[in-house]
C-alpha cells in the first residue's frame, strides 16, 4: 500500500518508522567508522612500538661504533668468508674424495693407452722405411711438398703414390691392432697446407689449393690404384678433407722465408680423437694440483739435512 493511500494517523506512524530505521542505520555506520579508526590507531601504535624497540636494540649494539669501525667490521666479516672458501677449495684440490678420484681412473687409463699406442705406431718399421712414420705424440703422418708432382700440383708423384698407398695400408692395419686408438677414432682428417704466396687474394687462393691437395690424396687412396677393399671401406667411413691455406705454418719452421715455405706446403693425415680426450681430463688437473701443493721432503723437514 502506498503512503498516500493511508489515513493521516497511519501515515504519520509509517513515516516515524522509516525515520527511525534511517537514524539507526546512520548510527551504526558512525559507530563502525569510529571502531575502524580506533583499530587503525591501535595497529599504528603497535608498529611504532615495535620499531622503537628495534631501534633501541640497534642503538644498544652499535650506538658506540663509529662509521669507520662499522666498515672495518664488515670488511673483516667478508675476508673471513673468503678465507673459509679458499681453505675449502684448497682442501678439495689437495685431497679430493675417493669417489671423485675413482671417476678419473678410466679417463687416465684411456689417455695412457693412447699415448702408448702413438708411441708404438711411430716406430713401425715399414713406415720408418718409407720415411712416412707418424708423429709419436699425435699420430699425424705428414706428406711433404717434394712428394707432389711439381710446385702447386694436387697430384702425388708416381713413386710417391705407391709409397703413400703402402704407408696408409700399414698405418690402418697397425691402428686396428691398437684398440685404444682404433676404438677411439672419430675420423681421419686429411688436411692440406700451403705457403702465403699468391698473385692476388692469397688466403682464398691458397685455401682452394690446400683443399685440392688434400682431396687429391684422398681420391688416390680410395681409387683403383690406392688401398685394398677393406682399407678403402674404413677410410671412406672415417675420412674428412680440409684445407688450412697458409694459416697454420709448421712449428719446425714458422718463419715467412723461402727456406721455410717448402715445409709450409704439406698434407697431414690426422687421427681425430673424441672431444673429451682432445681436451684432456680432470685427472691430470687434480694430479697437477696435488703435486704442486705437496711439499717436498726438505720442505716438510726444513731442519733436516
Amino acid at each position: 500500500m502506498a503512503a498516500d493511500e493511508l489515513s493521516g494517523d497511519a501515515r504519520t506512524a509509517w513515516l516515524a518508522t522509516q525515520l527511525g530505521m534511517a537514524l539507526r542505520a546512520s548510527a551504526w555506520g558512525f559507530l563502525c567508522a569510529i571502531a575502524a579508526s580506533l583499530m587503525g590507531r591501535l595497529i599504528d601504535g603497535a608498529f611504532d612500538a615495535r620499531s622503537h624497540c628495534l631501534d633501541a636494540i640497534v642503538e644498544g649494539a652499535f650506538g658506540s661504533v663509529s662509521p669507520g669501525e662499522l666498515a672495518e667490521i664488515t670488511r673483516r666479516t667478508q675476508q673471513e668468508s673468503i678465507d673459509t672458501l679458499g681453505r675449502e677449495l684448497s682442501q678439495f684440490a689437495n685431497d679430493p674424495t675417493p669417489e671423485i678420484l675413482a671417476s678419473f681412473g678410466p679417463a687416465r687409463r684411456s689417455l695412457d693407452a693412447i699415448e702408448s699406442a702413438f708411441g708404438s705406431l711411430c716406430r713401425e718399421p715399414a713406415l720408418v722405411a718409407l720415411e712416412l712414420e707418424p708423429d709419436c705424440e699425435t699420430g699425424i703422418v705428414t706428406l711433404s711438398d717434394d712428394l707432389f708432382d711439381g710446385y702447386g700440383s694436387a697430384q702425388l708423384g708416381v713413386i710417391a703414390r705407391e709409397d703413400v698407398a703402402a704407408a696408409m695400408t700399414t698405418y690402418l692395419a697397425r691402428l686396428r691392432r691398437l684398440p685404444a686408438l682404433w676404438e677411439s677414432l672419430e675420423s681421419i682428417e686429411i688436411r692440406g697446407h700451403t705457403d702465403p704466396r699468391a698473385i692476388r687474394n692469397p688466403y682464398a687462393t691458397n685455401m682452394v689449393g690446400s683443399q685440392q691437395r688434400a682431396l687429391g690424396v684422398l681420391l688416390l687412396l680410395v681409387g683403383p690404384d690406392g688401398l685394398g677393399e677393406a682399407d678403402r671401406r674404413d677410410l671412406e667411413r672415417l675420412a674428412t678433407v680440409s684445407g688450412g691455406s697458409f694459416s697454420r705454418p709448421p712449428a719446425s719452421c714458422p718463419g715467412r722465408t723461402r727456406k721455410c715455405y717448402s715445409e709450409w706446403r704439406r698434407v697431414e693425415i690426422r687421427p681425430v680423437l673424441p672431444e673429451s680426450l682432445r681436451r684432456g681430463d680432470w685427472a691430470l688437473t687434480v694430479q697437477a694440483g696435488r703435486t704442486a701443493s705437496t711439499p717436498t721432503e726438505p720442505e716438510r723437514n726444513p731442519t733436516k739435512r
